[in-house]
């Protein structure tokens, strides 16, 4: 899970070498030394801040717990304020009966034609359909991706819930706050994120 977070155009042809193991405990830094010796120290060392991302219940014995530890350059309370993203294509999370029309008749569509001009992961995305809202917290939602370019300095949070993403043609490279992860159809062919991890999609061989 956790590697190195250090993430250079450079390295797209390289392979990776990945922590392997299911249940197990890692530990990686991206400088020597960033890791401290106990959790949550007073004082994380290159004034580092530490932040725990749980995807458990607090009811949860401690040994059960499935939990990661982040020492961050700054906590994630701290942000700009928020503005609304002025989507180029049709995105949403809301199919409550007031967003949408339901219908028994059959779509159907063909092959969505690939960008002619740059477009990255974000901008690249379109719903397909999907149930439930998010703002509920509960539901389904399906969308699809045409990107022809790297996210480049930008990064994507899906605040929603967990993430699955499955490339159908050309690898990509996802840098997280817990690696990299390199993902092409027929071999890696699918990774998932959890809900609230920062992410960077890079196309390989891509700028």
């Amino acid at each position: 899970m956790k590697r190195k977070a250090e993430a250079k155009e450079s390295e797209a042809e390289e392979g990776l070498k990945y922590l392997l193991g299911y249940n197990n405990e890692f530990e990686s830094e991206s400088l020597p030394g960033a890791l401290p010796h106990t959790t949550t120290p007073k004082k994380c060392p290159y004034g580092l801040y530490a932040e725990q991302l749980n995807g458990t219940a607090f009811t949860v014995p401690r040994h059960s717990q499935r939990r990661s530890w982040l020492y961050r350059r700054q906590p994630a309370c701290v942000h700009k304020p928020f503005q609304p993203y002025p989507h180029k294509t049709l995105i949403t999370a809301d199919f409550s009966p007031s967003n949408t029309i339901a219908t028994p008749a059959q779509f159907r569509w063909k092959p969505f034609a690939l960008p002619d001009s740059p477009v990255d992961f974000v901008d690249g995305m379109k719903t397909l359909g999907g149930a439930g809202s998010a703002e509920l917290k509960t539901g389904v939602a399906i969308h699809i991706y045409a990107a022809n370019k790297s996210m480049g300095n930008r990064a994507f949070v899906n605040s929603d819930g967990d993430f699955l993403v499955v490339p159908q043609l050309g690898n990509v490279r996802v840098v997280t706050e817990f690696g990299l992860l390199d993902v092409a159809p027929g071999v890696h062919f699918l990774v998932v994120f959890e809900f609230y991890l920062l992410l960077l999609v890079r196309l390989i061989n891509s700028p």
